[in-house]
């Protein structure tokens, strides 16, 4: 039994950290960036839409604004995950379960994250749970839903999951922060994810995952950032 935990849990750590690495190299000169909104402060996204053979859908959005506060500051906001339920409109709360390890040589660290999503639909169950690895010397977070396989694995361990939303069949995606040009004092965030749904939903659910939600994550990390930068000048 020990040697099968230990060998799935070697599948996930690789498995994530080839997720991360696809995505290292992401930069504007990959985006028809539009440079003038951008240095107003305004969320550029960019849609991208995978064939499914199944009745749900599959689709990659990628925003990204211009951040007015340092590199440090920024990822001092987007790694405390714990604290974005009380200021991101479309979150409940995120609540680290369990940290699975922590390699301080390489600053990685890896944690189960559950987290509640305000989704406009009653009667459904809005709680994800969420394997996050945060690659400090990349400034760079990626994450995807726990899969049945690792669910089982940590319950065994004794962290306590509870049952999640059956509609999102996967969601993964990465947050990634570079200095913008020359200017110590303004960060690029680039907010990727990518949502399979495995059933029909309404276009008002639709517009809440793909757009709504997004949006105002990148805009209250963008607001609180730089309120803590006025508050340290």
């Amino acid at each position: 039994m020990m040697k099968t935990f230990k060998i799935t849990l070697l599948i996930i750590l690789i498995s994530y950290k080839a997720f991360a690495s696809d995505f290292s190299q992401l930069n504007m000169d990959n985006y028809n960036i539009n440079k003038a909104n951008l240095e107003k402060g305004d969320i550029q996204l960019f849609y991208k839409n995978f064939k499914n053979n199944n009745t749900g859908e599959k689709k990659q959005i990628t925003g990204i604004i211009l951040v007015n506060a340092p590199v440090n500051l920024v990822w001092n906001i987007i790694s405390d995950w714990d604290s974005m339920g009380e200021y991101v409109p479309c979150l409940k709360y995120y609540k680290t379960l369990y940290q699975v390890e922590y390699d301080k040589q390489s600053s990685i660290k890896r944690s189960i994250i559950e987290g509640y999503i305000k989704i406009p639909l009653p009667f459904i169950n809005k709680r994800i749970n969420l394997f996050v690895n945060f690659y400090e010397g990349n400034q760079l977070i990626s994450w995807k839903l726990l899969t049945d396989e690792q669910k089982y694995y940590y319950k065994d361990k004794g962290i306590k999951i509870k049952r999640s939303n059956r509609y999102l069949k996967k969601m993964e995606g990465f947050t990634r922060i570079n200095q913008y040009y020359d200017n110590n004092n303004q960060t690029i965030f680039y907010y990727v994810l990518k949502i399979e749904i495995s059933v029909p939903v309404p276009f008002f659910v639709k517009k809440f995952l793909y757009e709504t939600s997004l949006k105002g994550f990148m805009q209250s990390i963008k607001i609180r950032s730089e309120n803590f930068m006025s508050f340290e000048n």
